[in-house]
């Protein structure tokens, strides 16, 4: 497996021990950014923060959420 070192990774597919996400909380940013941000906190405190090209995964977004959040998502976009 080729991993890559970046300097951030999207949040879609990343993988992260529980113990850090519970040490590293994320801020939730209105509609995105939230994973930059804080991929961007976890290289500033000594991470590794890697990619895997030779990895393929489909992520269904929307299915996770409540239609009325992906409303307010929506609505934050196109205000914008």
């Amino acid at each position: 497996m080729v991993l890559r070192d970046v300097d951030w990774v999207s949040g879609g597919a990343t993988i992260i021990k529980r113990k850090y996400c519970q040490t590293y909380s994320i801020v939730r940013l209105p509609n995105a950014f939230e994973d930059q941000d804080y991929a961007f906190r976890l290289r500033e405190a000594g991470f590794r923060l890697v990619n895997c090209p030779d990895v393929s995964l489909f992520i269904h977004h929307i299915s996770s959420k409540g239609s009325e959040e992906v409303r307010r998502e929506n609505d934050y976009v196109q205000a914008r």
